[in-house]
């Protein structure tokens, strides 16, 4: 059985324990499954996925479009999902998961450059893409 070294916890490890990848000599990755999913989990809950950063994200975003900008706090958009039942406001799917869902802006930032609370709400992935698109086809039109 061929073994490899996790290159996080320095474990030997069977090949089994790795993930497939095609861009390296041996074709597995450098750390093994477990310590993949420990990773992932800690950027997760450190960085990208936490509600405040997606908040500061938005906030950052609207300075770059020079937006009329309410100060809404964290209080204030989980009480829009609470308003909104956990629920998509287009598909009504479940929002519970805080890793499916997006806030969205209902008059886009690009064209109407208002940041209030009355202008938000949550939205399931797939519809916040859809509509992504919609106003990016809309925009090539009127450049056409």
């Amino acid at each position: 059985m061929e073994t490899k070294i996790c290159k996080w916890c320095h474990q030997e490890q069977s090949k089994e324990a790795f993930f497939n990848n095609k861009l390296t000599k041996d074709w597995k990755t450098a750390k093994c499954k477990e310590c993949c999913r420990i990773a992932k989990q800690e950027y997760r809950t450190t960085y990208k996925w936490s509600e405040g950063r997606r908040l500061e994200r938005s906030r950052e975003r609207a300075k770059a479009y020079n937006v009329i900008i309410e100060d809404i706090g964290i209080k204030a958009i989980e009480k829009l999902l609470m308003k909104q039942s956990f629920e998509c406001a287009e598909c009504w799917k479940d929002l519970s998961d805080r890793n499916k869902r997006h806030l969205n802006h209902i008059k886009p930032l690009a064209k109407w450059w208002i940041h209030w609370i009355d202008n938000l709400q949550w939205l399931c992935i797939k519809c916040n893409l859809e509509k992504w698109d919609i106003y990016n086809k809309e925009n090539e039109d009127l450049a056409l």
